[in-house]
């Protein structure tokens, strides 16, 4: 059984946080970064999170 939480809006949400995880990874030049990869954001936001980053080398 799955479960989903929220209302699956994506960057729509007020909660969406890749802008500010995105921020400091570029601002602190991070080489690595661990994150949780919840199932849904492969649907809302992995396109736009794996150019973000590849923007930035």
């Amino acid at each position: 059984m799955n479960f989903v939480a929220g209302k699956q809006r994506g960057k729509a949400d007020h909660r969406h946080l890749w802008p500010e995880m995105f921020w400091i990874i570029r601002d602190l030049k991070l080489t690595w970064v661990l994150g949780e990869n919840v199932t849904g954001i492969i649907k809302l936001a992995l396109d736009d999170m794996l150019s973000d980053l590849e923007s930035e080398g």
